[in-house]
């Protein structure tokens, strides 16, 4: 049998030396081993994507639709004493009625007569709702006062940050919830 030898030249102008590879050997009449190819995988049939569902309105109890309607209110109604309120917190039969309003209402017009305005927020931090009867609502809540009251020449002329617990009264008008009432009483805790 006569047995040839094959070896394998590399050719570079590496600076390092590249392996040599190892020899092959081949015998004559001997049968070659052709390599078997690669198994593929098959794939796996996929499912079509499920359609994304469409967002649906999130139904609120009671209790929650009262609080962000109070939530709503504190904030245009600081809002609508700002130096530049939005369209939406002067539109204030659109979050109280009554008597809130007409409180509200006589407050911009005292605030322009002084030159005054409010900058800040109120936060509510503890509501708690009791439903009744007639279908109103009672709110009782400690909310955080942190208000500067400004002149025309944007300096402050008041500064006011305490807590304070507040009673509301909301009603429903339109499938939502308006502040009709509310009386701030002593600090939170007291």
């Amino acid at each position: 049998m006569a047995m040839a030898l094959l070896a394998g030249a590399c050719v570079g102008s590496s600076d390092e030396a590249a392996p040599t590879p190892e020899p092959t050997v081949a015998i004559a009449g001997a049968p070659t081993a052709t390599p078997e190819p690669a198994a593929t995988a098959t794939p796996e049939p996929t499912a079509a994507p499920s359609p994304t569902p469409e967002p649906t309105e999130v139904e609120l109890s009671v209790e929650e639709q009262v609080i962000a309607a109070w939530e709503r209110y504190l904030d245009l109604s600081i809002q609508a004493r700002g130096k530049e309120p939005s369209r939406e917190a002067l539109a204030i039969e659109g979050y109280a009625a009554e008597g809130a309003q007409r409180v509200l209402e006589d407050l911009l017009v005292q605030q322009k007569a002084e030159g005054r305005y409010i900058g800040g927020a109120v936060t509510s931090l503890a509501p708690t709702v009791r439903v009744e009867d007639g279908g109103d609502a009672q709110l009782d809540d400690c909310i955080f006062v942190d208000l500067l009251t400004f002149d025309d020449d944007d300096r402050v002329t008041l500064e006011t940050s305490d807590r304070r617990t507040v009673v509301a009264r909301l009603i429903p008008v339109d499938r939502d919830w308006r502040v009709v009432a509310l009386e701030s009483g002593d600090p939170c805790g007291a």
